[in-house]
């Protein structure tokens, strides 16, 4: 064997691993070949967006509605304080007939109002204990039984007066408390005229 053969060889070799680094350094300095010294850095993230506001829906945006007109949120209270003494409201006595059906509540603050309260009569205090329609269309009989008394000058008659009273309430709840609550604040030379209030 050449004794230079081995010395080829190394030298030959050496020249191979020289040309093949040659050859890859050359393949990754070409655009588009990654770097041995890592992956390219990724882009910058970018900054989060804040998340859009979504639109009102519809229902969201639609005002409150207004409630309806004549609406009450509560009833007016029935019995008031004026000057330390305990008086009916005439709202909330309008209110209650108006709702029970005995009269309207213009005809109720023209007939029974002064001001912004009833005129003085001890049955409305009744009535504020029980505040019902039943209890509402009893409570004048006793005092206009009462009054017309007080107009004839006796009392005998009184409790027959409840009685009838108190029937008629039954058969035609509406006009006998019109009736009576004319009588009631009437004088007492015009308590004839009372009974055409029962159709009014």
């Amino acid at each position: 064997m050449d004794p230079r053969l081995p010395r080829m060889l190394v030298i030959g070799g050496a020249l191979v691993v020289v040309a093949l680094a040659v050859v890859l350094v050359v393949l990754l300095r070409r655009p588009g070949v990654a770097s041995l010294e890592g992956a390219p850095a990724a882009p910058a993230a970018a900054e989060p967006k804040a998340p859009e506001k979504k639109a009102a829906t519809l229902e969201e945006a639609r005002p409150p509605e207004a409630p309806e007109a004549g609406a009450r949120a509560e009833r007016p209270p029935l019995i008031v304080e004026r000057f330390g003494a305990r008086r009916a409201s005439c709202a909330g006595f309008c209110d209650l007939e108006a709702t029970c059906g005995f009269r309207s509540f213009a005809d109720c603050t023209a007939q029974s109002c002064e001001g912004d309260l009833r005129k003085l009569s001890a049955s409305d205090f009744r009535v504020a204990e029980q505040a019902t329609c039943a209890a509402a269309a009893l409570a004048p009989c006793e005092e206009a039984c009462w009054k017309r008394g007080e107009c004839e000058g006796e009392h005998r008659g009184d409790q027959q007066c409840w009685a009838s009273c108190w029937t008629l309430v039954e058969q035609l709840p509406v006009a006998t408390y019109r009736e009576n609550r004319c009588i009631i604040e009437s004088p007492c030379e015009e308590l004839p005229l009372c009974a055409e209030r029962r159709g009014r």
